[in-house]
C-alpha cells in the first residue's frame, strides 16, 4: 500500500521520503559504532567502506510510513533550460529523486519535451546486461536518427550508472552524446561527480559546469570546471563551494548569455590584439636588418620601444575590456543562438590568431616598405632639400604603427562611450606630446634621444610627410575596414532573419479590454481591419470610431506593414474612453510608433524584450 502511495505522488512530481527504523541493543551499537569510525578514519577505500557500514544498519528496518511534499520549481526554470539548449550547451539533470519524480520534473521544467524519443537504461541487474541494453539503445539512435528533427532523451538511474561506468564508460558518453537531454536519477553525491568526471573524458574536452543548492551537490561542484551554487531553502553548502553564486536559477541565464559572452569576447580580443601590436612593430625592425647589412643598427629609438606598450597603446585596451560591448544586452538574452559563435574557444583559435598575425605582417609591410620608398634617395621630404636620415625613417614609421594599432582597435570597438573616446585621445595625445617634448631637448640622462633632437618637429613640418602617414594608415587599415564591413552586413543579416522569426510565431495585435472592475461581464468581441496604416471597426461600417497607427522602421522589425485582424473587445455600457489598449513587442525588435483614437494620440518607443503600453482613449 505504501509502494503504490509512493509511485502514485512521484508521478504527481512530489518530492518522496520513506521513513522507517531499528532498535538497536547496546553492543549492536558499539559494534556498529566502532566500524562507522574506522570506515571514517580509513585512508583507503573510504567511500566503499562507509558504503558497507551504512548497509549494515540499514537492514532489517521497520517501515512507520512515507511523505510527499511539492518541490516548486522556481520562476524562468523552463525559459533558462529552453534558452541554454537554444545556445549549444548540454544540459544534463543529476538528481536523487526517483525515477517518475525525476521524469515528471524534467517535464515541467522544459528538460524532456513530448516530442522527444525517450530511452531508459534504468533497473539492470549485472554489468553484462548493462552492456547488452547500452548498444540496443545505441542501435535504436542510429536507426531514428534518419528522422529528421528527432531528439532523445535519456533516462539511468543510480545502479544502472555504476554498472554501466565499470566497464561500458565509453559507449555510455557516446550514447548520452547522441541524446539531446540527459536524466539522472536516484544518484549518491560520490556518483553525481563520476557523471561529471565522465563528461571531461570526452576527447573533445569540453568545459563542464555544475550547478547545485544543497550539501550532496558539493562534490559536484568540486568535480566541474565551474561551479554554481544556488542559495535556498537547501542550505549554503552549495555556494560556498561554488565559483559563483546566485540566488535563483533563473540568473543563470544573464550570467551565462551576456555577461559569460561579453567577457569572453573582450578576453579574446585583448590577449590577441598585444600579440598582433607587438608582431606589427617588431616585425619592421627586422625588415631593416636586411638594409642595414646585419649591423644590429636599430630602426627605432629606445624612447619608442620603451614606451610604445607603457603610453602609446596601453590605455584603449585596457578600457577595451572593461566597457567593451560588442552587442546589446537585449540582443544577447532574446537571441541565445548568439552564444554559439564562441563555444569551443572560435574567437581564440588557431585560424583566428594566424589571421590576427597575418594582419599584423601586412601592416609592419605597409609602414617600413611604404616610407622606405617614399624616401628613396633624392626624395627629399623637407622643403629645404634636405634628406632624411635613419631616425627620421623611423619616426616616420612609429607614427604610422601607433595610429594603426590604435585605429585597428576602434574597427573592433562597438561600444563607444566617453571612456572609449577619452582612452582614444590620451593615447594619440601621449604620443604626440611626449615625441615633441622628447625631441625639442637634450635629455643628457637617455643618450638614446639625442639623435631625436628636431626629427619630429621636422617631419609634422612638412606636408609630404603629412600626406603619407595619412595614405600610409589607410592602406594597412583597408582589409581590416573590409572585414568590419562583411562582420557588421552579417550580424544585420542575422537580425533580419530572427526578428522575421519573431514576426511569424508572435502576433502583433491590438486589444481593447474592460477595467478590473468588470470581471464578470463577457464583452462581446468585435473586429478590427488593419489596412494602409488606418484601424477601422469592420463589423460595424457606420462606426465613426477610427484609430490609426503609424510605425517608422528604425532597424530590422518594427511593426509589420502587412494587412492583419486586429481583435478588440469592450464591456457591455461601456465607452471606448473605459477602455485600455494593449500594445505587445515583439522581442528582439526596436519598435516605433503612434496611435491614435478619437481625439487620444500617444506615441511609444521600445527595444529589446517584451513588452506591453497601456492606454486610455477620451
Amino acid at each position: 500500500m505504501v509502494e503504490t502511495h509512493i509511485n502514485e505522488f512521484a508521478k504527481k512530481g512530489l518530492r518522496t521520503l520513506v521513513v522507517a527504523t531499528r532498535q538497536l541493543s547496546q553492543e549492536e551499537f558499539l559494534d556498529y559504532d566502532s566500524i562507522l569510525n574506522d570506515a571514517k578514519t580509513s585512508l583507503e577505500n573510504r567511500e566503499e567502506k562507509l558504503s558497507k557500514a551504512y548497509d549494515i544498519v540499514e537492514d532489517k528496518l521497520v517501515l512507520l510510513g512515507a511523505t510527499a511534499v511539492e518541490d516548486r520549481l522556481q520562476d524562468g526554470v523552463m525559459e533558462t533550460v529552453h534558452a541554454l539548449r537554444e545556445a549549444g550547451i548540454k544540459v544534463w539533470v543529476v538528481t536523487g529523486d526517483k525515477e517518475e519524480t525525476a521524469v515528471n520534473v524534467s517535464y515541467s521544467a522544459g528538460h524532456f519535451s513530448h516530442e522527444m524519443n525517450t530511452l531508459s537504461l534504468t533497473k539492470q541487474g549485472t554489468s553484462a546486461d548493462c552492456g547488452t541494453a547500452i548498444e540496443s539503445l545505441l542501435s535504436e539512435t542510429e536507426k531514428s536518427g534518419e528522422v529528421k528533427g528527432q531528439a532523445h532523451a535519456l533516462v539511468i538511474d543510480g545502479k544502472s550508472l555504476t554498472l554501466a561506468l565499470e566497464g561500458h564508460s565509453d559507449r555510455l558518453l557516446a550514447l548520452c552524446k547522441r541524446c539531446a537531454a540527459v536524466l539522472c536519477c536516484r544518484l549518491t553525491p560520490l556518483q553525481k561527480s563520476l557523471i561529471v568526471r565522465l563528461v571531461k573524458s570526452d576527447i573533445s574536452r569540453p568545459t563542464t559546469a555544475s550547478v547545485g543548492d544543497g550539501a550532496n551537490d558539493v562534490s559536484m561542484i568540486q568535480e566541474s570546471d565551474v561551479g554554481l551554487g544556488i542559495m535556498g531553502r537547501e542550505g549554503r553548502q552549495a555556494a560556498r563551494y561554488s565559483d559563483y553564486a546566485f540566488a535563483r536559477f533563473s540568473f543563470l541565464r544573464k550570467a551565462l548569455l551576456v555577461h559569460g559572452h561579453l567577457f569572453y569576447h573582450r578576453i579574446a580580443v585583448l590577449v590577441q590584439y598585444f600579440f598582433y601590436k607587438n608582431v606589427a612593430m617588431v616585425a619592421a625592425q627586422i625588415y631593416f636588418t636586411f638594409f642595414s647589412a646585419a649591423s644590429a643598427q636599430t630602426l627605432f629609438s629606445g624612447y619608442y620601444l620603451m614606451f610604445f606598450n607603457l603610453f602609446f597603446t596601453a590605455l584603449p585596451i585596457m578600457v577595451f575590456g572593461v566597457f567593451e560591448k560588442h552587442r546589446s544586452i537585449s540582443q544577447l538574452m532574446n537571441d541565445p543562438s548568439l552564444y554559439r559563435g564562441i563555444r569551443g574557444n572560435q574567437m581564440l583559435s588557431n585560424w583566428n590568431f594566424l589571421r590576427w598575425n597575418l594582419l599584423a605582417i601586412w601592416h609592419s609591410l605597409v609602414f617600413f616598405f611604404g616610407a622606405l620608398f617614399a624616401f628613396q634617395p633624392g626624395n627629399s621630404p623637407f622643403n629645404n632639400g634636405l634628406d632624411y636620415g635613419i631616425d627620421d625613417l623611423g619616426t616616420v614609421v612609429m607614427t604610422v604603427c601607433v595610429l594603426t594599432v590604435n585605429i585597428k582597435l576602434i574597427l573592433e570597438t562597438y561600444n563607444i562611450n566617453g571612456m572609449t573616446v577619452g582612452a582614444f585621445f590620451l593615447s594619440f595625445a601621449a604620443y604626440f606630446v611626449m615625441t615633441l617634448v622628447c625631441s625639442s631637448l637634450f635629455w643628457t640622462f637617455f643618450s638614446d634621444t639625442v639623435d631625436l633632437h628636431g626629427s619630429f618637429q621636422m617631419m609634422l613640418g612638412s606636408a609630404y610627410v603629412w600626406f603619407l602617414i595619412i595614405l600610409l594608415t589607410f592602406t594597412a587599415l583597408l582589409p581590416d575596414i573590409v572585414i568590419r564591413t562583411i562582420r557588421d552586413t552579417t550580424n544585420f543579416r542575422h537580425r533580419l532573419n530572427i526578428d522575421d522569426v519573431n514576426h511569424n510565431h508572435v502576433n502583433s495585435y491590438l486589444s481593447v479590454v474592460p477595467d478590473r472592475h468588470h470581471p464578470t461581464v463577457r464583452p462581446p468581441v468585435r473586429t478590427w481591419t488593419y489596412n494602409n496604416g488606418a484601424v477601422v471597426d469592420s463589423s460595424s461600417p457606420d462606426s465613426v470610431q477610427r484609430m490609426t497607427i503609424s510605425p517608422r522602421r528604425d532597424f530590422a522589425g518594427s511593426i509589420s506593414s502587412r494587412s492583419r485582424l486586429i481583435s478588440t473587445s469592450s464591456a457591455e455600457g461601456e465607452s471606448p474612453a473605459d477602455s485600455k489598449v494593449y500594445l505587445p513587442l515583439m522581442a528582439s525588435q526596436r519598435t516605433s510608433a503612434s496611435l491614435s483614437c478619437g481625439s487620444y494620440t500617444t506615441s511609444f518607443s521600445r527595444s529589446g524584450s517584451c513588452s506591453t503600453r497601456r492606454l486610455r482613449f477620451d
